[in-house]
């Protein structure tokens, strides 16, 4: 088999959906490890250790070797990494390095260690995620410059206790990269914003309560570049007694994310999404509320703007949400901006409803009776936590669409 198709099969192995999700800093008592991911174990060390010839095509395939996650790790570990960096070459690197625990004096051995091996290819770095307490503030690249981080591109810092010089001496330096495009401090600064952001460079933004919603109108202003944006729990009453703009901003992002139920009521209404393409709802509480809803209908309902192509909705798990959600979801599938829909994900309690809306043709007394033609253009379609009254439902949705033509 040529070796540029084993790359590509490797690839697709070692690169799950979650690896392209931020690392969950809330755990501290991950076991030392060095891998590919965060939460995915299997690396280019587990290929190689299945026979010789995979381990001298795993050795030969830099790409395999790009992505670095380090967690907690003693200095026994270090040679790993050493290793680690040797077959990625020249490529450039995806780093998460959190060293969450802090047990004294053998740590500094390998914080200083880890930044001799990683400072000495800060040119490749293009994304770096990094995760330490205090103990750590006067080890971790005390010598970096702005000219050693040209190339990267995503920064996410959690700096837990640092002291203030500390945090800026790091920050300010990695925020100066020309490349920077994707920034998020995590509580590194508390509830305060940093003292610079280079928000025109920035093509995706993270907005967790904001402080005001002047702040928050202020920074998407700035975001000339804006390509995608996450929203989370927004404080209402931050915005009691402020005076706000009458006509809502439009915002550039194609990409944007909902985490909360209350931005429905907050944020959302004060903003425009004319060039969004992809919107992901992924509530952890009730969901929206009637308001919420005529909300994500007012933004999405102005067939001049851009068509969205993909839409995912998703409820916390074991919670039922009092508002018939389905018939919210089914007004929402039903706008013009929506027909050009590609992919459709629903995780949420679903019945027969929004099947019978999916299906194109459902058979009848007289054989095959046709229905309108919801969603057309969907490729992929993604259903869980379905509660149907009758068997086949699903595949008879299925084959509707993919036939194009009543079955028999």
């Amino acid at each position: 088999m040529p070796l540029d198709i084993i790359e590509l099969i490797f690839q697709y192995s070692l690169n799950p959906s979650v690896a392209s999700r931020p690392p969950d800093y809330r755990s501290r008592s991950s076991p030392g490890h060095i891998g590919s991911f965060p939460d995915y174990n299997l690396t280019p060390m587990t290929l190689c250790h299945i026979n010789s010839h995979l381990r001298n095509i795993s050795f030969r395939l830099s790409s395999l070797w790009s992505s670095i996650y380090i967690c907690n790790i003693a200095l026994s570990q270090i040679p790993l990494l050493d290793l680690w960096l040797t077959n990625a070459g020249t490529r450039p690197l995806s780093i998460v390095l959190s060293i969450s625990r802090q047990r004294g004096f053998p740590d500094i051995p390998i914080l200083e260690k880890l930044t001799e091996l990683l400072s000495a290819r800060s040119r490749q770095w293009h994304t770096m995620f990094l995760h330490f307490g205090a103990f750590a503030s006067r080890y971790i690249f005390p010598d970096l410059r702005r000219e050693d981080v040209v190339g990267l591109k995503a920064l996410g810092l959690c700096l837990e206790d640092w002291s203030t010089f500390d945090r800026y001496r790091l920050y300010n330096v990695l925020v100066s990269s020309p490349a920077l495009r994707e920034l998020e401090w995590f509580n590194t600064f508390g509830d305060a914003l940093p003292n610079y952001v280079p928000w025109q460079q920035l093509t995706h933004v993270n907005l967790y309560s904001p402080r005001t919603m002047c702040e928050s109108l202020s920074i998407l202003e700035k975001t000339e570049n804006l390509k995608s944006m996450n929203l989370g729990w927004v404080n209402p009453t931050s915005f009691v007694g402020q005076t706000l703009p009458l006509d809502p901003i439009s915002v550039k992002a194609k990409i944007l994310g909902i985490t909360h139920s209350q931005t429905f009521v907050t944020i959302l209404p004060r903003l425009r999404y004319p060039q969004l393409v992809d919107l992901e709802v992924d509530v952890v509480d009730l969901g929206p509320s009637p308001t919420g809803w005529d909300t994500l209908a007012t933004i999405l309902i102005n067939p001049a703007d851009s068509p969205l192509l993909r839409f995912t909705y998703s409820s916390a798990l074991g919670i039922r949400s009092p508002m018939p959600v389905e018939f919210y979801l089914n007004q929402i599938l039903s706008l013009p901006r929506l027909s050009q829909l590609v992919q459709l994900v629903l995780h949420c309690e679903l019945s027969n409803f929004l099947i019978d809306f999916l299906t194109h043709f459902k058979p009848g007394v007289f054989g095959a009776r046709k229905t309108s033609h919801n969603l057309p253009h969907l490729e992929t379609i993604s259903l869980s936590r379905c509660r149907l009254t009758a068997d086949g439902l699903v595949s008879q949705m299925v084959m509707s669409r993919i036939s194009g033509k009543p079955q028999r």
